[in-house]
């Protein structure tokens, strides 16, 4: 299991320049759009993030690059995979380098946070933890430039950006071999794609149990994926969608990000117990622990205690969150998105 990506809470806000898709372009002309926008972002952040100065850097070339990952998931059928699919890997590489280097930083502030509202005599109880998570960051750091530095990314980099501007990479097929016409376009396509996730995510009903409360942890690390699916697409489309979209979308993030936070305190919860067992950071626990205490488990003790609280608190808020986007008002208003773009002059 892995921490859910972090840039799935990210809201976007330093984002708003449009990517100018319109309705009549083909899902793969839309695709092209999208990547590129995401990829002149990733580079834009590249020189802070080898600088290391200000960790946000980081966070924003990961999130791009996390974009990008997500689009190619979300409109890989639209595309030729044969041509393009090296480029979903090169950036499946760029992502895992920063991401081992990201997901420290987060934990470590999550330390920091946890230790703020201990009792002064208290607050340096887990700084073991922190100096051993601080050894790991160096050594992924060292890699993630490595990798950075290495020609294999910068021939990546290169390539995409050639095909990036080669249209010709991003044709479809507007009838089948049989010479029927065959939907490529956003107005044509868009609808059934986003009813097809949405299904997806509403499948998770019978799954998810009379009780939300009950559901089980891997129910909803599943269930988190598909709504992130589904929020990147209308993400992506936005800007050509009605009004609603946007509350459309507030409420999948909302829901996603419950989903995501209650994921990473089970992460850390047994990367916590695996830290006990073996005193590495980045174990983990097969087991929950049973080895006996000494004066440093009981500090980790206390932290995943405080993590299973955090566990229990976002389960309470669950069902409500899960209402959300199943009760008959959402769907009115996933409708309404939809319609908008027939309305709309673009």
């Amino acid at each position: 299991i892995e921490a859910a990506p972090e840039e799935e809470k990210e809201d976007n806000k330093k984002s708003k320049k449009k990517i100018e898709i319109q309705t009549d372009d083909t899902m793969a002309e839309a695709a092209r759009k999208i990547f590129q926008k995401h990829f002149k972002k990733m580079q834009k952040h590249e020189t802070g993030t080898k600088v290391g100065r200000d960790i946000e850097e980081l966070h924003d070339m990961r999130v791009a690059a996390m974009r990008i990952k997500a689009g190619f998931e979300v409109l890989n059928p639209y595309l030729d995979m044969k041509e393009l699919g090296r480029y979903l890997k090169g950036i499946k590489r760029t992502r895992k380098a920063l991401g081992n280097v990201r997901d420290m930083d987060v934990f470590l502030e999550r330390i920091d946070h946890y230790c703020e509202e201990l009792p002064e005599k208290r607050k340096r109880e887990l700084d073991f933890l922190k100096d051993n998570i601080e050894i790991e960051r160096a050594k992924e750091r060292g890699n993630m430039l490595e990798y950075l530095d290495s020609k294999r990314y910068n021939r990546f980099k290169k390539k995409f950006e050639d095909a990036l501007g080669k249209k010709n990479y991003w044709k479809m097929e507007d009838e089948n071999s049989k010479g029927t016409p065959r939907p490529t376009s956003v107005r044509e396509v868009f609808p059934t794609l986003v009813y097809g996730q949405y299904a997806n995510v509403l499948a998770y009903e019978d799954k998810v149990g009379p009780d939300p409360h009950e559901a089980p942890l891997e129910v909803l690390h599943r269930l988190r994926i598909d709504v992130k699916i589904l929020r990147y697409t209308f993400e992506f489309f936005q800007e050509v969608l009605g009004d609603e979209a946007k509350q459309t979308i507030k409420r999948l993030k909302s829901l996603q990000d419950n989903l995501g936070d209650m994921h990473d305190a089970a992460v850390a919860v047994e990367l916590l117990n695996g830290f006990k067992e073996s005193g590495h950071w980045g174990d983990k626990s097969t087991s929950w622990g049973e080895k006996e205490n000494n004066a440093v488990d009981g500090h980790i003790d206390a932290f995943i205690h405080y993590k299973e609280e955090e566990i229990k608190k976002l389960r309470d808020k669950f069902p409500a969150e899960w209402e959300s986007i199943t009760e008959p008002e959402f769907g009115k208003m996933f409708a309404e998105s939809i319609a908008g773009m027939y309305s709309k002059n673009i």
